[in-house]
């Protein structure tokens, strides 16, 4: 209940952050933006005052240009979070199976979740390095199951196969149902 309570913070302190550094952004980067191109409008004199205005409005312009790019990273970095705790739910902790579940490189989603973790995202997890999985604290995988198997003697070829208890299966000879 703590964890989901901490990862519940975490993701909308992101998309505040997100948000805010967007709407500043934009609103940084159009002022400013329109105040430069204006500054080619106007017909002044003063050379030196012109190249001053020029030098601060397309700095101030690049600047919101930057908080824009900061919160769309941020906002995919939730999209990434969404599609990957749907994939870790399914005990699917390998990082390269997540990569190719995801379409992404392995090492994009190392880094990505290298991030998530930092930004407390994921509550209690780390990346095992030797495993090359993600291992969240108090998560226990389930074992597989072990299939009780008994011996057939195929109708067909008179071969003898393993079929699960109350299953099917194939002769491992000829291929007919068992």
């Amino acid at each position: 209940m703590e964890a989901t309570l901490k990862t519940k913070t975490a993701l909308i302190k992101n998309t505040l952050v997100g948000k805010v550094q967007s709407i500043v952004g934009w609103f940084t980067a159009v002022i400013f933006g329109l105040g430069f191109l204006g500054l080619f409008l106007v017909e002044e004199n003063d050379e030196v005052s012109d190249v001053g205005y020029f030098i601060t409005f397309f700095i101030i312009a690049l600047v919101g240009v930057f908080l824009i790019y900061c919160g769309r990273k941020k906002k995919a970095l939730q999209k990434d979070f969404r599609r990957y705790i749907g994939l870790i739910s399914m005990d699917i902790t390998s990082i390269p199976q997540i990569a190719q579940h995801t379409n992404q490189s392995v090492d994009q989603v190392k880094a990505n979740l290298v991030k998530m973790i930092d930004r407390h995202f994921f509550v209690d997890a780390r990346i095992d390095e030797q495993r090359n999985e993600i291992v969240i604290a108090g998560r226990v995988k389930e074992a597989p199951k072990e299939v009780e198997m008994i011996s057939v003697k195929c109708e067909a070829c008179s071969g003898v196969s393993l079929r699960p208890v109350n299953g099917s299966g194939v002769c491992a000879y000829c291929g007919s149902p068992l």
